[in-house]
C-alpha cells in the first residue's frame, strides 16, 4: 500500500539485494515495496554500523583511492558547507525537512534560512 495516497496499484522500478523500489501508479510516489519495522531498520540498518562497515571496504577494495580522497580533504568544502550550498540553488527559504539527519549538524546550518525539521531514527545516531 502507498504511504503517500493508500493505492495498491504499483509498478516495480528496480531489485537490489532484498530491496524492492517501486512506483505508486495513482500518486506516481517511489517508495520500498515492503515496510520495515522501526526495529529491524534499527538493528539491520543503522547507520553508523553501515559507515564503518563501507569504510573497511572501501580500505579494502580501493586503497589508492582512499589514500588520495584523505590527501585532497584539506582541499574540499565541509559537507554540510556543501549541502546548504547545493540546498541554496533549489530553494532560499520555507519548510526543509532532513531525513536522516544524525547529530542535526546539518540542521544547524540552515538556521536563518529555512524553518528545518528532522527526523532520526537511529539511536546511536540521534
Amino acid at each position: 500500500m502507498c504511504p503517500l495516497c493508500g493505492g495498491s496499484d504499483r509498478e516495480l522500478l528496480s531489485v537490489r539485494e532484498a530491496w524492492e523500489i517501486v512506483r505508486c501508479a495513482s500518486c506516481r510516489m517511489v517508495f520500498l515495496g515492503h515496510q520495515l519495522s522501526y526495529q529491524a531498520q534499527q538493528e539491520n540498518h543503522d547507520w553508523l554500523g553501515e559507515y564503518y562497515n563501507e569504510i573497511g571496504l572501501r580500505k579494502k577494495k580501493q586503497p589508492v583511492m582512499v589514500f588520495l580522497s584523505r590527501l585532497t580533504r584539506p582541499f574540499k568544502a565541509k559537507t554540510n558547507d556543501r549541502l546548504l550550498s547545493q540546498t541554496l540553488k533549489w530553494a532560499s527559504g520555507g519548510t526543509l525537512v532532513d531525513f536522516g539527519c544524525g547529530n542535526g549538524a546539518f540542521l544547524e546550518r540552515t538556521l536563518g534560512k529555512f524553518d528545518a525539521v528532522g527526523v532520526e531514527m537511529s539511536p546511536r545516531s540521534a
